[in-house]
């Protein structure tokens, strides 16, 4: 198991972590508003990354507009 904090764009947070898990059931944290905390299993894979990043960039578009 692993842990990566990785530097984002200003999002609201809490915001965010509540999108994710109410329509994707993707849990995050983090304890700065520019950074997120990954927790990675050892099974992770590939596609499990980029469906969260396919979730991030939806949820920038959707508060953008």
């Amino acid at each position: 198991c692993g842990i990566v904090s990785v530097n984002v764009p200003p999002v609201q947070r809490g915001d965010l972590e509540n999108w994710l898990w109410k329509t994707h059931k993707i849990r995050i944290r983090g304890g700065d508003p520019h950074k997120l905390r990954l927790s990675t299993p050892y099974y992770l894979q590939k596609k499990d990354i980029d469906r969260f990043l396919e979730r991030f960039d939806e949820y920038k578009r959707e508060k953008k507009g």
